[in-house]
């Protein structure tokens, strides 16, 4: 019998696998969680806190953390590994360095968009007219878009880098195998996973509108809808790119 080859889901059916695994895993998700969410937005409240720079440092870090930890569990569950909080934790702690390097060096996608609109802005400020304008914005558009076809090649590094033993510049090489002629396939793929954010997102704000119609503590309210956003936003995400990467692994087998 030949060999069917294997195709990579659609994206449909990606994030429909990604909100099953998160409802079969709530607990130990929402647990991984609150250890750093709930400190943190309790200690938001505070606005002597909040204004001290130091606590914005501790909180990026704190977020840092959380991510890979989140990984963590989304990568052991992927491969129907029992994993616990502590479990989570641990590994992400592990592979902190490995994710904040290659997280940095994907920034570096960052600068033709940085061009792009360093270009537009001088431009508009030069030149107000209607038509040099949109000539102008092309052009910027033209300098940016190598940003969008570099991060979506080397996207998948950081998951590679917390999921692995990799160093940066091998999950970077990774990413860029794993993508390698599938750009529009794995950019439809990022498209619903942003479109889907977008929607939770939106329902989140219509529902904090109605609390706010009666509750009308702005700074509360604030940190209710973030706190409630990273508990169902951080969870699908971390879920999503990481079923990415391994569909994108098993296809390169």
């Amino acid at each position: 019998m030949s060999r069917e080859t294997p195709v990579l889901e659609t994206a449909w059916h990606m994030w429909r696998a990604t909100v099953n695994d998160l409802r079969r895993g709530w607990l130990v998700y929402g647990l991984t969680i609150l250890v750093v969410t709930l400190p943190v937005r309790l200690l938001s409240l505070s606005s002597s806190l909040t204004a001290d720079g130091s606590f914005s440092t501790f909180s990026a870090v704190l977020s840092f953390i959380l991510n890979l930890a989140l990984l963590a569990v989304a990568g052991r569950r992927y491969h129907d590994e029992p994993v616990t909080v502590g479990d989570a934790y641990f590994d992400g702690t592990k592979a902190f360095v490995r994710y904040l390097v290659t997280s940095f060096m994907l920034t570096l996608a960052l600068f033709p968009l940085g061009l792009g609109l360093i270009f537009f802005r001088i431009g508009v400020s030069a030149s107000p007219a209607l038509g040099e304008t949109l000539l102008i914005a092309a052009v910027a558009l033209a300098i940016s878009l190598p940003s969008l076809w570099l991060l979506i090649r080397f996207s998948l590094a950081p998951v590679i880098a917390a999921n692995t033993n990799l160093r940066p510049i091998a999950s970077l090489r990774l990413s860029r195998q794993l993508t390698l002629g599938r750009f529009w396939s794995v950019t439809r793929r990022y498209t619903v996973l942003v479109l889907w954010l977008l929607v939770i997102g939106t329902a989140l704000t219509f529902l904090l509108a109605l609390i706010g119609s009666v509750y009308h503590d702005t700074v509360v309210l604030n940190s209710l809808y973030a706190f409630v956003l990273s508990l169902v936003g951080l969870p699908l995400g971390s879920i999503y790119l990481t079923r990415l990467y391994n569909r994108l692994s098993e296809l390169n087998e």
